[in-house]
Formats: structure tokens, sequence, C-alpha cells
């Protein structure tokens, strides 16, 4: 009674020996492409057409363990009134780090997050990630928080970034 059993477990580890190499072969090559784009946002069509640039600047992030930049665009229907939106991406090939959210916050002290400030969305690496911001002037700034770390990976104030352009 044991002796089928024997070979009937030794037929399938030696067929599970073979097909897994070529399992993990198939599936290594069958993923896409990891994305190392390092060109600009307003070279990759942003702002879209038909809106008007309010501001651009790069953001260095020295407190990410992984010394990441980002490039940031600000942007608006041709409207006056029109709401803007910012647009972040990897100015590198490296990424902030892990579970990354953007606040905009009313107050221009951004060295801390506090209380009242807005959740505009959680930031995706290799992405073009865009947010309607909640108001249509320079005011406070924005905030790069890494919840994993629990500390503010950087700061962008829309009053510098809006008298760089």
């Amino acid at each position: 009674m044991i002796a089928p059993l024997r070979r009937r477990h030794r037929l399938l580890i030696t067929l599970a020996a073979i097909a897994s190499p070529l399992i993990l072969y198939v599936a290594l090559s069958g993923r896409s492409p990891v994305i190392t784009d390092a060109t600009p946002l307003v070279t990759r069509n942003i702002p879209p057409a038909g809106t008007v640039l309010v501001g651009e600047h790069s953001l260095q992030l020295p407190q990410s363990e992984r010394g990441a930049s980002i490039q940031a665009v600000l942007f608006r229907e041709s409207d006056a009134d029109a709401p803007w939106t910012l647009a972040l991406a990897d100015a590198g090939t490296k990424s902030p780090g892990p579970d990354v959210l953007v606040y905009w916050q009313q107050d221009d002290s951004l060295s801390q997050l506090t209380a009242d400030a807005v959740l505009l969305g959680p930031y995706l690496s290799r992405r073009d990630n865009r947010y309607r911001m909640p108001v249509s002037r320079a005011s406070g700034g924005v905030v790069l928080y890494s919840l994993a770390h629990n500390k503010v990976l950087g700061t962008l104030a829309l009053k510098a970034m809006v008298e760089e352009s």
C-alpha cells in the first residue's frame, strides 16, 4: 500500500522540479518592463493642451532614505478661476519610499504635518500623479509624508513655485 504512494510522490516531485523553472522563466519574461524615464513632465504633454502653466519645480527629498527627487508642475484650465492641478512624477530612477501620501496645508510652515492638512492622494512611483488643488491661488504648500516612516519627506511652497516661473 505504501509503494504506490511513494511512486506517485516521486513522479510528482520530479515533474514539479522540471516545471518550476519553466513557469518562473515564463512569468519573468512576460512581465512589463520597469519604466526609468527621466523625461521632464513638461515634455511629456503635462500640462495638457488647453491649459496654462502656473509653475514648475524640481523637489529634492533629503529625508527619503533613497535620496529621491520629484518634479512638480502646477497648471490650470485656461479660465482664470479654474482650480489648479498639481502633477508630480519621479525626476530620476529612485522612488521616494513606501506609502507616500501627498497633503496640502494652508499653513506656510511646512516642516510638519498639521491637523488641518487636506489629503490629496497617494504618491505612486513611476507614474504621473495628478492632484486637484483645493485652492486656486498660491497659498500654503504641498507636503509629502511617508506613512511607513511616520515623517515628512519633503515640502513644496506654492508661492515659491509660482514665483519661479
